[in-house]
C-alpha cells in the first residue's frame, strides 16, 4: 500500500494492482471512481484489468471511503483540486510508457477535463457533461431542481450529505458545487482559466466513452456532449446481463467483463 498527501494535508490510501503474468500490456489504467462509490468496489474491475495484463492504479478520494479523516464541515476542495493535486500524484505511480485515466460518473468529468490540459488518453464509463441543455424533456427539470437542493444542503451543512438523500456519502462542499455548477453552465465554463478557454480549449488524447443502455443516471446525450471535449473520441454502447438486476449507472461494477471486452479490445 502506498501513500501520497494532497495538498499537503490528506493521506490518501493508493492501491496498484500489477499486470499478471506475461500478459504485460505496458500501459497503466488509473481509476477514477464515481461520486460516493468506495474504491472498493471497483476491486473486480482492477483485477481482471491486472489478469489482462494492464497495471491498475487506483485510490479513495480525499477523506472518502478508506481515507481519514472523513468529509465534514472544516475539509473542502473541488474539482480543480482533484484535477490539479490528486490526478498528477496518482498518474506519478505509474511505471509504464503509456497510462489512461479510467473514470467513471464523476471520474469520467475529471478525467476529461484533466485531459484538456496534459492531453492523456480517457476512457468514461457511464458519464457525461450534466448541464442541464444535455437532457431530455422532463429531465432537465429534474436535474435543474437534483441541483438546486444539492448546492442548499451543501451550504446548509458545510458539506454534501448525501446519505440524507441517497446520493453517495459525505462530499465537499466544493465538489458538490461544481458539479451543481456544471448542472447550470456546462462542464466548459465551470473550470477553464479564461473565457477562450471555455469555447476552443479540447483535448489531443484520445477520449473513449462507454454509455450503458437505460442508465438514466448518464443517459447517452451527456456522454456525446462530454466526447465534444475531445478532439477524436468514441463512444460505445453496452447492454447489461440481463440477469444483472439494480441501477446501470453502478451495477456494472458487479460484473465488468463487458465493459473490460471494450476496454481491451479498443487498448
Amino acid at each position: 500500500m502506498h501513500t501520497f498527501q494532497f495538498m499537503d494535508k490528506y493521506t490518501v490510501q493508493v492501491h496498484h494492482h500489477l499486470a499478471q503474468n506475461d500478459n504485460a500490456k505496458h500501459i497503466t489504467i488509473v481509476i477514477l471512481p464515481a461520486i460516493g462509490v468506495a474504491i472498493k468496489k471497483y476491486d473486480q474491475l482492477s483485477q481482471q484489468l491486472a489478469i489482462q495484463g494492464y497495471d491498475v492504479i487506483a485510490a479513495d478520494y480525499p477523506c472518502c471511503g478508506a481515507n481519514q479523516p472523513q468529509v465534514h464541515r472544516g475539509i473542502d476542495y473541488n474539482y480543480r483540486d482533484l484535477i490539479d493535486d490528486f490526478i498528477p500524484q496518482l498518474l506519478s505511480f505509474s511505471k509504464t510508457p503509456t497510462s489512461i485515466l479510467l473514470g467513471h460518473s464523476l471520474g469520467g468529468q475529471l478525467a476529461s477535463l484533466f485531459s484538456t490540459e496534459h492531453h492523456i488518453d480517457v476512457i468514461g464509463i457511464a458519464t457525461g457533461d450534466i448541464h442541464y441543455k444535455n437532457w431530455q424533456g422532463l429531465g432537465q427539470l429534474k436535474i435543474l431542481a437534483v441541483a438546486t437542493l444539492f448546492s442548499i444542503l451543501s451550504k446548509l451543512y458545510g458539506y454534501f450529505p448525501g446519505y440524507k438523500v441517497g446520493f453517495s456519502d459525505k462530499e465537499t462542499k466544493g465538489v458538490i458545487q461544481d458539479w451543481g455548477r456544471m448542472v447550470f453552465r456546462g462542464i466548459r465554463r465551470i473550470y477553464t482559466r479564461s473565457a477562450q478557454d471555455s469555447k476552443s480549449q479540447q483535448s489531443q488524447g484520445f477520449g473513449y466513452f462507454i454509455s450503458i443502455k437505460n442508465d438514466n443516471f448518464a443517459p447517452i446525450s451527456i456522454t456525446q456532449a462530454l466526447a465534444k471535449l475531445f478532439v477524436n473520441s468514441h463512444i460505445d454502447t453496452v447492454c447489461l446481463p440481463v440477469e444483472l438486476k439494480g441501477n446501470p449507472h453502478s451495477v456494472w461494477l458487479k460484473t465488468p467483463q463487458v465493459i473490460i471486452e471494450k476496454i481491451v479490445h479498443k487498448y
